[in-house]
């Protein structure tokens, strides 16, 4: 079934020039207009999507106050980015640093949080166990040490191990030391080590040879590895010439290719001894792209390697400096760190941001992050932001992305589904338009035109027979029905059983 969803989309997306788009956006439904954000993505085994983000709602202190409550949000998709359930978790979580797999399919998101204690908070993490469908398992709390960031990866051995830093007693921004620690995943501490280096993570994962490697940026925007035993002993520390490291991979025992920015993007690659061979800088426009962060280096399928982030550009007027808007971006390099393509993408024509990528198997590529919203009708304010998911084929084109159009809404059903001789496929338009309403077969051959002609805003409800444009009864199987309205598309299945 998966090959022939996938031999539909490709069909699809060269009839119509990769416009095969579907139409959702994904906010908390208790707080919709506030800062969501995809964190990680994770393909399940049904070929849905599993995303990991955080969301928030807010809670009366007192009468003068009130406060803002930050929760996991758990987000589950069917092969089309069309949301099935979204779920949230723990209370006072925001920012997830990490999401983890074990053996038995089990995920591990971790999340920074926050625990209040009088006028004062502490920083906490919450472990939640979710399974593929995005149902917790349970919530753990590791709040026993000093917390301010972190980063974490699975070990070989089944723990965890998560670096963050402490901050200086008379400031709340400056870094005092970077601190690694190996714990269990009920929040149990193995070992605990403070470097007294005033170093911030964004990065650690576990060596071939069973120690570690930790990747960050200092307060004076200088990138950095160190590499560690597998007790947290420094074995090196390199500086390579950026302002941030943010992903690494070991690509050869002791060998690692590390990506960054911020004034660019900057990939190089950092040998034992912390040597480095060689790196690379690259922009998207040389004229007016100023900083790159960059996010989520993966290995692909043909030996290359994947990464996301966000990228933009400042303006200066009138000696005012201010920022201009950033578009996501995704890009992919050979082992040496020589550019394949980039892509940068204006999601909601404001601000967007990848914060993660995977490859998908059908060699494809999707992303998450948010995109920001405007949140009244001229336009003008864009305070919310909302998860974004957009997938690409393996050579970086957008087979769909999400839309972030708010108070729009584009939907499209079919009932009964399955059905043995007739179907009625319903479709809500936010606004007036043309409307046309196609059927294919699963090898993307078009069956029948159903509507095409302008329609009123509103619910409309169309009856499908089973036959095709010559009025020729179709056999049992799966069919595909297409909706286009408004410069949205949308597709769903569904099953004929006779």
């Amino acid at each position: 079934m998966k090959n022939t969803l996938l031999l539909l989309v490709s069909i699809i997306s060269i009839m119509h020039c990769q416009d095969l788009q579907w139409s959702q956006t994904y906010h908390n439904d208790h707080f919709p207009i506030g800062w969501d954000i995809g964190w990680q993505v994770f393909e399940t085994n049904d070929s849905g999507f599993l995303v990991i983000g955080s969301t928030h709602d807010t809670m009366m202190i007192d009468s003068m106050t009130i406060e803002p409550r930050y929760h996991l949000l758990i987000i589950k998709t069917d092969e089309f980015g069309s949301t099935i359930t979204k779920q949230m978790y723990c209370d006072t979580t925001f920012g997830v640093v990490g999401m983890l797999k074990l053996a038995d399919d089990t995920l591990i998101a971790l999340g920074l949080g926050l625990r209040r204690h009088g006028d004062y908070y502490t920083h906490t993490i919450r472990l939640l166990g979710l399974n593929q469908e995005g149902d917790s398992l349970f919530c753990e709390v590791i709040d026993t040490i000093e917390l301010n960031g972190c980063s974490s990866a699975l070990t070989n051995d089944g723990y965890i191990v998560s670096a963050s830093y402490s901050i200086t007693e008379d400031s709340l921004h400056e870094v005092d030391s970077l601190i690694l620690f190996k714990h269990t995943i009920a929040g149990e501490i193995i070992w605990y080590r403070r470097y007294g280096l005033a170093l911030g993570p964004d990065v650690v994962l576990q060596t071939r040879d069973g120690g570690f490697i930790v990747g960050g940026g200092t307060e004076h925007f200088q990138g950095w590895v160190m590499k560690c035993d597998s007790i947290g002993e420094t074995l090196w520390t390199a500086y390579p010439p950026c302002q941030i490291i943010s992903s690494i991979m070991e690509t050869a025992p002791n060998e690692f290719l590390c990506v960054g920015g911020s004034m660019g993007i900057f990939v190089g690659k950092v040998i034992d001894g912390g040597y480095m061979p060689w790196f690379h800088y690259f922009q998207f426009d040389e004229a007016e792209t100023s900083y790159t962060y960059t996010h989520s280096l993966i290995p692909t399928f043909d030996g290359n390697f994947v990464f996301c982030g966000s990228t933009g550009g400042y303006l200066i007027t009138g000696g005012t400096f201010t920022y201009d808007t950033s578009d996501a971006f995704i890009m992919k390099i050979d082992s040496l760190g020589n550019s394949l393509w980039k892509r940068r993408i204006d999601i909601a024509g404001r601000w967007d941001y990848f914060y993660s990528v995977i490859q998908t198997q059908d060699s494809g590529y999707v992303c998450t992050g948010y995109a920001s919203v405007c949140t009244d009708t001229e336009g003008t304010m864009c305070e919310s932001l909302e998860v974004c998911l957009v997938k690409f084929s393996k050579d970086g084109d957008i087979i769909w992305e999400n839309s972030m159009k708010i108070p729009e809404r584009l939907s499209i059903s079919a009932s009964p589904n399955p059905f043995n001789t007739t179907t009625a496929i319903s479709f809500s338009l936010p606004s007036a338009g043309d409307v046309s309403l196609e059927i294919y077969n699963i090898l993307g051959n078009k069956l029948r035109t159903l509507v095409q002609k302008p329609f009123d805003a509103g619910a409309h409800r169309i009856v499908w027979n089973g036959a095709d444009d010559m009025n020729v009864a179709v056999p049992s199987g799966v069919y595909f029905y297409r909706l286009q309205a408004n410069g949205m598309t949308m597709t769903r299945k569904m099953a004929l059983v006779k």
